[in-house]
């Protein structure tokens, strides 16, 4: 997986070419966009969407348990545009803001300035969350299917396939007792289909339909939504 660190060090290495990238935006009443300009260069345009994709990917896959997303990120199903929404509502991004009235609809367009310095410094900062690994060495021996891990020969672990069978088990628990009566339902067949779905191709699909149901309700999903995270693969 890629890490921060990474990404950081892939933005610092655009930063010459890439030094008036802004993002414009427009959203409210009107149809939402962020767009990336700014950037003349087409292979320094190119790279940086593609960072700016791993960025956004990372932020479900790899977020530490005690980072909170906000739910405009949360909700973001394209990778890209998620990065974006993170400079604008975890790094305070947005410069400038003014409403955009067309006929009887009033929205609000924007622009995020200096995107390639504030993709460094968002990256940094997310970077001292990651965990850092272990120094010392172990030795896993998996054996079968659903094997348990040996921690230096010694079984001391659950069963992996237990153990996502328990995430499903809070999520359950979490529909049932936490949300009100008239979304059990739909959440519970949201989530029927991502435990059918795990372990197969659609399960990605089938996460981003959830959390994309569930950024309203992120209080209740808290804590649930890290290991859910974890199953994406």
């Amino acid at each position: 997986m890629t890490t921060w660190k990474e990404i950081r060090e892939g933005f610092e290495s655009l930063h010459p070419r890439t030094q008036r990238a802004d993002v414009q935006c427009q959203w409210g009443a009107l149809p939402e966009r962020l767009t990336l300009g700014g950037i003349n260069d087409s292979g320094a345009n190119i790279r940086f969407k593609g960072l700016a994709r791993a960025a956004g990917d990372k932020l479900l896959q790899g977020h530490s348990d005690d980072l909170e997303l906000p739910t405009e990120v949360l909700s973001e199903t394209n990778s890209e545009t998620r990065w974006y929404k993170a400079l604008w509502h975890m790094e305070g991004g947005m410069s400038t803001e003014m409403p955009v009235i067309m006929g009887e609809k009033i929205g609000a367009a924007g622009r995020i300035r200096n995107v390639t310095d504030q993709s460094i410094a968002l990256a940094t900062r997310l970077g001292t969350k990651e965990a850092q690994p272990s120094s010392s060495s172990t030795v896993f021996n998996l054996t079968g299917p659903n094997s348990r891990i040996n921690v230096d020969s010694v079984d001391l672990s659950s069963n992996s396939a237990d153990s996502n069978l328990e995430v499903f088990q809070k999520l359950d628990q979490l529909i049932q007792n936490e949300l009100p009566e008239e979304l059990i339902a739909s959440f519970q067949d949201l989530a029927n289909s991502l435990k059918e779905s795990h372990g197969t191709k659609g399960f990605n699909k089938k996460y981003q339909e959830f959390m994309a149901a569930a950024a309203n309700h992120a209080t209740v999903f808290a804590p649930i939504l890290g290991p859910l995270a974890g199953l994406v693969s």
